[in-house]
Parts: structure tokens; sequence; C-alpha cells
């Protein structure tokens, strides 16, 4: 279970964020400050499961310090999850299930202690939609980061099919 930090800093939050590019690259100041009072800050330790595979929930989380295991379940009951992306400091977990309202489609179970940063669904489409210039980058963003890993699936699948 994550410790919430109610007294996370707004200036460091702002800070934090502007280095998470995968989110605000392009961003103007105003609009990093608009998305840190949205924020909600937690600290989990290593092991703990920070959002579970299937689980109806579509918060993005953007992994401030310590390191983060994307992991997806395997047909056979008797094998581990197979780890599929190693998420460090400044990554993204979470775009998916927000951009489409669908389930989780993989698990992230934390590696080292972290520190991250919670954009609550709700609250970042309310956002958007009330500073719209903000929502467009965003969704430029996210779509840029979720191409990404999907060439990066591409580029492995085609890999193992030679």
């Amino acid at each position: 279970m994550p410790r919430i930090l109610d007294d996370f800093p707004h200036e460091e939050a702002v800070t934090r964020l502007k280095h998470a590019v995968g989110l605000t690259k392009s961003f103007t100041d105003e609009q990093i400050a608009a998305l840190a009072r949205i924020i909600v800050a937690e600290e989990y330790q290593a092991d703990e499961v920070m959002m579970d595979e299937d689980e109806a929930a579509s918060d993005i989380y953007v992994i401030i310090s310590g390191t983060a295991s994307v992991e997806m379940k395997l047909p056979a009951k008797d094998v581990a999850n197979a780890q599929i992306l190693t998420v460090r400091e400044n990554g993204i977990v979470g775009e998916f299930a927000f951009l489409d309202g669908s389930r989780r489609s993989a698990s992230v179970r934390i590696l080292a202690p972290a520190t991250v940063f919670r954009l609550p669904s709700d609250a970042l489409r309310n956002l958007c939609e009330t500073n719209t210039a903000l929502g467009y980058r965003l969704m430029q963003n996210l779509g840029a980061l979720v191409t990404h890993r999907i060439r990066s699936i591409n580029f492995g699948l085609r890999s193992s099919l030679q």
C-alpha cells in the first residue's frame, strides 16, 4: 500500500514534472504548474505492486525516483509474470488505460523504493477539457510514448521472427 506524501512541495513537483519530458514535452511553465496541482505524490517500497493487470483503473503514474517493472501474466499457471519493460526515473506508466478506458494491460511492480506522482484520471481529464492547449500537448506526448513502445515491440518481434 503506498504512503501518500501530503506535504510534497508544489515547487518541487513542478521541477520534477519538467524532467518527465515524455509527459510534459513542450508544456509551458503554467501548464506544468497546473498539472502539478492535481498530482498525488506516493511512496512505494520494493516489491510492492503499484497496479494490477486487468484492474479497472486509468490513473497515469510518473516514476519520480526508483525503478519499476511492467509485467504481464503468462498463460501457464506455474510460470511467473514476464517482465516486458523496466521503468526508471521520469518514466510513465498507465497511459494505455487512460487513453482508451480499458482495463490495465499489465501489472507494475516496484523494484527499488520509489516516489511516484499519480495523476488521477478524472482530474486529468477535467484539466484537459478546461485547458485545451494542455490537453492537446498531453495527448501528443502520450501518443508519441505509445508509438515508441509499439515500435520497440515491433522491432523485437521482427528480430525473433528472423
